[in-house]
């Protein structure tokens, strides 16, 4: 248990919990035991990926969870599939993918996505 008294079970996806580019938890057992652990009060379960955020996001929606997702090689940190993005790294590059953006006029769309 952590300073916080909260537990966070950390579980990569690709391969792992889920086939490849597949957004299904492959296992039916396994994704009935996420669903008892996010029930617990201190317990969070977080998907860990080198792949983006979205990639995350559609696993968690697909298999109807809640967690934290660490993607982009632990780069980028979402609380949930809904809440911001939060960039981590070196100033310099927080500073650039911030420019690449306004310069590129993204934003969010409905779903939350960047375009």
């Amino acid at each position: 248990m952590s300073q916080s008294g909260i537990t966070i079970i950390a579980l990569d996806i690709d391969g792992t919990i889920a086939k490849a580019n597949e957004p299904k938890i492959t296992n039916d057992k396994v994704a009935a035991v996420l669903h008892e652990i996010e029930k617990l009060p201190d317990v969070k379960i977080a998907l860990v990926t080198g792949k983006s955020v979205p990639y995350a996001e559609n696993i968690l929606k697909t298999n109807q969870l809640s967690g934290i997702i660490i993607a982009e090689n632990g780069g980028v940190y979402k609380k949930n599939a809904d809440s911001e993005v939060q960039i981590f790294g070196p100033l310099e590059t927080i500073e650039a993918v911030q420019k690449l953006r306004d310069l590129l006029c993204l934003q969010k769309n409905q779903e939350g996505l960047t375009v």
